[in-house]
């Protein structure tokens, strides 16, 4: 499926994510650790003006889902909220 890189598919992507369960982040949650992910879009560089979706393939050397593509995040630091935590996330996976 191929969607334009506009304001419309920021806007239906945020609404559908929105629909999704969230832990209040005021409330500990002991049996859990905290974790963020990003839905990175980017125009594709193919000139189509078509949105591309940013994932990372995860090292072959890691405990847990080794070699699975996977959208970039991880576990929140203590303190730090989910979307700082996807955003530092995403900066430490996709940089060169």
């Amino acid at each position: 499926m191929t969607r334009l890189f506009d304001d419309a598919t920021r806007r239906n992507i945020a609404s559908r994510c929105a629909t999704f369960a969230r832990l209040p982040t005021s409330e500990p949650a002991p049996a859990l650790k905290r974790a963020a992910v990003a839905i990175a879009l980017v125009a594709a560089d193919d000139g189509s003006n078509s949105a591309a979706l940013l994932l990372t393939l995860r090292a072959a050397g890691l405990r847990a889902h080794r070699g699975q593509w996977a959208l970039p995040g991880g576990r929140c630091d203590e303190g730090e909220t989910p979307a700082v935590a996807a955003l530092r996330e995403l900066h430490e996976e996709l940089r060169p």
